[in-house]
């Protein structure tokens, strides 16, 4: 748990500059809906024009604005190309043969031809466009921000500038949270706290190995990731952090909400019909806390962790050979959750150095070499992985348990 990209030492600070970085974000966000007759790639493949005419009270290119500066084209991120590719039914691995070939003037042809030739219902024709307008971005028209991704107009924008609000009154209630890490970006939020010391969120699984529980949210703008808060706990003697699997003790929202109107839609702040969700999140976000907070709740958890130091213990560790030093039961894991093979060596090395071969020391292996990952998201992944498998019910253990390395014959 020690990725994240806000600085500072103490949480104040921290949250001060999270609430910085997605506030920069929130000032270029353009938001339009427009019908997909109206949307053109550029031959070059690389650039789309959401065409002014027809926008509802936008008739006027200088209204097609960021606080009133025109900006109309943009260049196409990696989600939206992988957005687009879907709505046209093309494979996501004739996309990445495209891109690896510099043969982007297809995706044109192929998605300029589907937008003006899809047969649809007449409202299932409209997409909502999110746009992000350059960090410095000067009014000129025509001017080259990001299409960051497409959407049918009944996505909700669940945007992280409403999450940080929502923990205003949680942080005036709760003021020594700790956060562990934190980290935003143009395509994920992530925000992870922890009860102060002393409040009885604290316990030994075993002998000189404590942990700490707290509670983490994450959300995507773009609609990578459900909005989730969910259970955290904190490995002290290492830092591992690992997120709780099972929703039924969390908050998952999905980004589903009523149809927009053509046009550029207002941001947070600007119309509360548009953000008519906000009050009955405040709630989730007050009733998830006073789960996570919940002692009794807590003591289940360390239960759970306890019984995982016990039970089957992984039997093979043989490496499966000098080139794969991987063993059996991780490479199994890797398998059923498209783990990279770098994860993979670390998470093996991890749990044979260990020297615990329970689920426990499984978990931790996993959750460590988050520590080890770069990328923050992938870090994440390997932090819920963790979680997920601490929630194993004895026969979907039983397999790594008993995972072998077996050479054809």
């Amino acid at each position: 748990m020690y990725q994240g990209n806000t600085s500072g030492y103490s949480t104040e600070e921290k949250l001060d500059n999270l609430k910085l970085q997605v506030n920069r974000i929130a000032s270029r966000k353009i938001d339009i809906v427009q019908e997909v007759g109206k949307v053109q790639v550029e031959d070059n493949g690389k650039i789309i024009r959401v065409k002014e005419s027809g926008l509802k009270d936008y008739d006027d290119p200088s209204d097609f604005a960021l606080h009133g500066k025109p900006m109309t084209i943009g260049k196409i991120s990696p989600t939206a190309l992988k957005n687009i590719g879907n709505w046209c039914h093309l494979s996501p691995y004739y996309s990445e043969y495209i891109k690896d070939q510099h043969a982007e003037e297809l995706f044109a042809k192929n998605f300029n031809y589907w937008f003006q030739h899809k047969q649809l219902e007449k409202l299932q024709n409209r997409r909502m466009f999110r746009f992000l307008a350059p960090p410095s971005y000067s009014g000129t028209a025509g001017e080259i921000g990001t299409l960051r991704s497409m959407h049918s107009d009944l996505f909700r924008r669940m945007d992280n500038e409403v999450l940080l609000k929502a923990l205003d009154p949680l942080m005036e209630e709760y003021p020594d949270l700790e956060v562990a890490s934190a980290n935003v970006n143009e395509d994920y939020f992530n925000l992870k706290l922890l009860f102060p010391e002393g409040e009885g969120m604290e316990g030994e699984i075993k002998p000189g190995d404590q942990v700490r529980g707290g509670f983490r949210l994450r959300n995507s703008e773009v609609g990578l990731s459900y909005l989730l808060i969910d259970f955290l706990v904190l490995r002290l003697i290492c830092k591992n952090g690992m997120v709780g699997y099972e929703y039924e003790h969390g908050v998952k929202r999905r980004h589903g909400g009523k149809r927009l109107p053509i046009g550029v839609q207002p941001q947070f702040g600007q119309d509360d019909e548009a953000w008519d969700w906000v009050e009955d999140f405040n709630d989730d976000v007050a009733t998830m806390i006073e789960e996570c907070s919940n002692k009794e709740n807590f003591r289940l958890h360390l239960g759970k962790m306890r019984d995982a130091t016990g039970g089957k213990h992984v039997r093979f560790l043989n490496r499966i050979s000098e080139e794969n030093p991987v063993i059996p039961s991780v490479d199994l894991l890797g398998k059923q959750f498209g783990l990279s093979s770098s994860d993979k060596k670390n998470i093996s090395s991890n749990f044979i150095s260990a020297r615990d071969y329970s689920k426990w020391g499984f978990v931790n292996a996993i959750t460590e070499a988050a520590n080890d990952s770069t990328n923050y998201e992938s870090a994440t992944n390997l932090e819920e992985l963790g979680g997920r498998v601490l929630s194993f019910p004895e026969y979907r253990w039983l397999p790594f348990v008993e995972a072998e390395y077996k050479e054809a014959a």
